[in-house]
Order: structure tokens, then sequence, then C-alpha cells
């Protein structure tokens, strides 16, 4: 995997070496079950591999 960083005005505001960067937007109108739903799903998102190499 490659590595990610967020710059803002020309300054780095956040970076990872080894991952994924996410970006998650919501609406107001975004109903919690919606918001839950969405999380669970980025939570449960496997970036690296396990023992079983999945």
């Amino acid at each position: 995997m490659s590595n990610a960083k967020v710059e803002v005005d020309g300054k780095t505001t956040g970076k990872v070496k080894q991952g994924i960067l996410v970006f998650l937007g919501f609406e107001k109108n975004d109903e919690k079950p919606q918001v839950d739903k969405m999380i669970k799903k980025l939570l449960a998102y496997r970036v690296f591999s396990d023992k079983q190499k999945k």
C-alpha cells in the first residue's frame, strides 16, 4: 500500500505511512441508521492481512 497525506493551505494536517485514506461525508438529512451502517462497514474493512493472509 502507498502512503497518504492531507494538506490544507500547503501544510500537512494528517498522514499515514501504511493504510488507506478515507474521505467520508454525511449530510444533515442522513439518518442515524444510515450513518451507523456506513461507519460499521468502514470499521470492518480489512486493510492489513491477518494470520490467514486474508
